[in-house]
């Protein structure tokens, strides 16, 4: 209310940094899904809500539908091909150096029209 009279309609308005920060570590996640579940000891072949909670430790203790939910506010989706070829090799960001990084910009076709 002392919003409302201080700033009028636009003090109603959400503000940012408000909420419950998050808990999950988006780095920590997309770490586990760039290597393979036997890399961490399961016996699958393919990721499942349970396996990402039980691996990566800033989702320890949620259930899937909160995996699922995190995972979808980072852009992942379900069944969605790969934007990039990775490597199941845990020191393959290392090895893959800086001459791999893509500029951001598209890339020129070869072909002309």
């Amino acid at each position: 209310m002392h919003c409302y009279q201080a700033e009028g309609a636009a003090g109603l308005a959400v503000r940012p940094g408000r909420g419950r920060p998050a808990q999950a570590d988006a780095a920590e996640l997309e770490t586990a899904l760039r290597q393979a579940p036997r890399v961490y000891g399961l016996t699958q072949t393919r990721w499942t809500l349970r396996a990402l909670a039980q691996v990566v430790p800033s989702l320890q203790g949620f259930t899937d539908a909160g995996v699922r939910q995190v995972l979808h506010r980072l852009g992942y989706r379900y069944k969605r091909g790969q934007p990039r070829l990775t490597s199941p090799d845990p020191a393959y960001a290392e090895k893959r150096g800086a001459w791999s990084r893509s500029s951001g910009k598209p890339r020129r076709s070869l072909a002309r029209s």
